[in-house]
């Protein structure tokens, strides 16, 4: 087996040609965490940070292929799964997740933030039905609570009863991020029978990808021992150094070409 001094955590998702979002945003934020990337392509998209214009889903089996070569010579400390575009591969993903035994950060990303869909709709009854239940940690904004509860979550009062609702799926930790409700932003985290609010003062614009930032910062954190609130807490501390790092290039607000560090406050290990 390879190893580093570091641990190594695998990203697993879509990739975004400006690598604002997917994997190639996930391994700009494990770098930043002094943890070893490693990379699962699950579907190659036509984006730039105004909506993805087209997704050619990567095949089950090459998803499977990938993995199975990485397992070959990794000892894997952490997964991160975003864009999982089929219902097959949902299945195949599940059964390798099984074998691995590491802590899991489901964000299942079903739409970008810029429009355009990125799981079928099969999909995403797949995941959750197959990944929701594998989740150390799920992390969702309040379309993705909606499309796999089935509930409306339009208030912080729906985000308590989604996250309850998807930890009784299985999911052992289950973030419901807020940023698109009106006001100062809210994130719920439920997590072993108990709710914890988060609350910040709400930063101008946005950018696509943060959800994929946050998702890939608390997977590095769980990597190095972290317990799932610290892993959150840091996560949502990242994300705030990136949105305050931001560039605007013509229309598109983009992470910045430096890396937003790691606090370093919560890394233990």
């Amino acid at each position: 087996m390879g190893r580093s001094a570091a641990p190594f955590v695998l990203a697993i998702g879509g990739f975004d040609p400006s690598c604002g979002a997917g994997v190639g945003a996930d391994l700009r934020t494990l770098d930043s965490y002094r943890v070893a990337p490693l990379a699962v392509v699950t579907a190659l998209t036509v984006q730039a940070g105004l909506g993805v214009k087209r997704v050619h889903a990567t095949s089950a089996a090459v998803v499977d292929a990938q993995l199975l070569e990485l397992l070959a010579h990794f000892k894997i400390d952490a997964v991160k799964i975003g864009q999982v575009p089929s219902a097959v591969t949902a299945r195949v993903l599940r059964g390798r997740l099984l074998q691995l035994g590491a802590p899991v950060v489901l964000d299942p990303v079903l739409r970008a933030s810029g429009g355009g869909r990125l799981a079928s709709k099969p999909a995403e009854a797949a995941i959750a039905r197959f990944l929701v239940p594998a989740a150390t940690l799920l992390t969702v904004n309040l379309d993705e609570a909606r499309a796999l509860t089935g509930r409306r979550v339009t208030s912080i009062g729906d985000m308590h009863v989604a996250a309850q609702a998807l930890s009784a799926r299985g999911a052992s930790a289950v973030l419901v991020k807020g940023g698109h409700l009106g006001g100062d932003p809210v994130d719920v985290l439920w997590h072993r029978g108990r709710v914890r609010e988060f609350r910040a003062k709400r930063l101008a614009g946005s950018m696509h990808g943060t959800g994929c930032a946050l998702a890939s910062a608390a997977a590095a954190m769980l990597a190095r021992s972290a317990t799932i609130e610290e892993a959150v807490v840091e996560a949502r501390a990242h994300v705030r150094r990136l949105l305050r790092a931001a560039l605007v290039v013509g229309k598109v607000r983009l992470r910045s070409p430096v890396h937003a560090p790691a606090s370093g406050t919560t890394v233990r290990k």
